[in-house]
């Protein structure tokens, strides 16, 4: 049993090791959140449904034939039932039956399916996010693969851990060197303020598609269980209190779980006959709780949503905060601070990083920790500093200074203002420096 539970153990950190990703909790939240718990409960319909008896009818008189309970049970089921209340008036003829048409009850042979393709919407924004950052302008794969390891970094062995963040900062140098000569003969002449920000704007559409699906379903589970004013939006909270209430189907006419059925009987060569059903249907009651809670589910992920889409605006709003935001990351890992770096900081968080470089930290930090986005942004400083910084040039902001890619890889002879720029020629300090810098949680 010990050894079983340890499987399990290793096998969800093993998974949990792999969830980074360009995401935050309320990308998690739709796609993941919502689309196992529309496919638990697609499993539990369709259990019921196609496993069990999901319609049980009487026949009040006895009609000859063989098998004719199951044809009715089979017919009502494919057909639809109407609900009457026991103290309703019953139809008499065929011409009040016919009028009743339109109150029938026709969702639940459906709702597998509608639930499968609900649980398919809430992933599909996570599909375009993917096709967009591969696609923005930016390296997008390469920024993921800086989350995913920094995931790992954050599980890794202490011993292991600081070789994982120069390996993250080797990648991200890399990413920033090839940006940095793709863009050195383009950039000229252009506002920095849009470097970076395709990447940025895929993020917030892809929140609003978030936020569009979850309203959308919202109003899509109105009109597919029938209901039409728009004082049903609210529809779970209205359920929720008729439960509360007591009061039950009969009262509300939400989810009846006794529906009648009107049902012609035709024998050849003889007068047309026709039978009233009053059938049972259980799968009535587990569907107003699967969908008064979804109801509940689904609001809160456009609660979410729309919180983490406010969040992002307001973190990108301006220059200064997110200039602000490296400025504290860097001061954890400083250990001297002059009058000058303040600029210097400014300089490398809004011409080195720019906007992707920084919701790339931001990224680390969400999925990773404080401790990890800390350790990486620290690997990014001192590679910055040996590469931009000439000893004989300590004394003056490098604001005024063109920025230079830190990575070997560039060759500095093609940009002769960087030729006399000092190269990285090594990596950071060892694993204690991490372990034991302070933490410390930011917007």
């Amino acid at each position: 049993m010990t050894k079983l539970v340890d499987n399990a153990l290793q096998i969800c950190e093993k998974v949990k090791t792999h969830l980074g990703d360009l995401e935050d909790f309320g990308d998690r939240f739709n796609y993941f959140g919502c689309g196992v718990v529309l496919l638990v409960c697609v499993f539990v319909v369709s259990t019921k449904q196609y496993l069990f008896n999901p319609i049980s009818c009487f026949i009040a008189t006895e009609v000859g034939g063989t098998n004719l309970l199951s044809y009715v049970e089979n017919y009502c089921w494919v057909q639809g039932t109407v609900p009457i209340t026991y103290t309703g008036r019953m139809p008499t003829n065929e011409t009040e039956w016919l009028q009743l048409e339109e109150r029938k009850i026709l969702y639940y042979q459906w709702v597998p399916f509608v639930l499968g393709l609900q649980c398919i919407l809430f992933y599909l924004p996570r599909l375009i996010w993917k096709v967009l950052y591969l696609h923005s302008g930016t390296n997008g794969n390469t920024l993921r693969r800086v989350v995913i390891r920094s995931v790992e970094a954050l599980h890794a062995p202490p011993s292991q851990r600081q070789a994982a963040i120069n390996e993250i900062a080797d990648i991200a140098d890399y990413y920033f060197a090839k940006r940095f000569a793709r863009k050195i003969s383009t950039d000229f002449g252009r506002s920095k303020c849009f470097r970076g920000v395709n990447i940025i704007a895929s993020y917030l559409v892809v929140k609003v598609l978030y936020l569009i699906n979850a309203i959308g379903q919202l109003l899509m589970m109105q009109r597919f269980l029938g209901f039409s004013s728009i004082s049903d939006l609210a529809y779970g909270f209205s359920v929720l209190r008729d439960i509360v209430n007591g009061h039950d189907w009969q009262v509300t006419q939400i989810f009846p779980r006794v529906g009648f059925c009107y049902v012609e009987l035709k024998f050849l060569g003889v007068k047309t006959n026709a039978v009233t059903a009053q059938c049972a249907l259980p799968l009535n009651m587990l569907n107003e709780k699967i969908y008064l809670f979804l109801w509940w589910w689904i609001m809160a992920a456009a609660s979410i949503t729309t919180f983490y889409l406010c969040l992002w605006i307001f973190r990108f709003s301006t220059h200064n905060r997110e200039a602000n935001y490296i400025f504290k990351y860097v001061q954890l890992s400083a250990d001297t601070f002059t009058q000058y770096e303040d600029k210097e900081v400014e300089n490398f968080a809004l011409h080195y990083l720019r906007h992707e470089g920084i919701f790339l930290v931001r990224m680390v930090r969400l999925n990773a920790g404080e401790q990890v986005a800390a350790a990486v942004v620290k690997a990014f400083w001192e590679r910055y500093r040996l590469a931009n910084m000439d000893p004989l040039r300590r004394g003056f902001p490098l604001s005024n200074v063109p920025t230079a890619p830190a990575s070997n890889i560039v060759p500095r002879d093609l940009y002769p203002q960087f030729k006399n720029y000092s190269k990285v020629t090594s990596h950071a300090k060892d694993s204690a420096d991490m372990d034991t810098m302070s933490t410390q949680a930011f917007v």
